[in-house]
């Protein structure tokens, strides 16, 4: 998995995330889990901190109905 940060330059910010095919499916099986086990409410994606600094964590979780949305899921 590679991530990059892109600074828009207006106060929004871009990020990229490049997966290995085997990346792909441990996401699916992570989010398949999520989705499906009550008990578990997040995962997280961490960084090496072996290179430049970028992206150091990305965190998935279940969002409560009362939080509004900010951003949504296109293809």
């Amino acid at each position: 998995m590679n991530t990059v940060i892109e600074d828009f330059k207006t106060g929004f910010f871009g990020v990229s995330i490049v997966l290995k095919k085997d990346d792909i499916t441990k996401l699916i099986e992570c989010l398949l889990h999520l989705r499906d086990d009550p008990d578990v409410d997040h995962f997280h994606c961490i960084g090496d901190y072996s290179s430049t600094p970028g992206v150091a964590d990305i965190s998935f979780g279940v969002q409560d109905e009362s939080i509004p949305d900010n951003m949504d899921i296109q293809f």
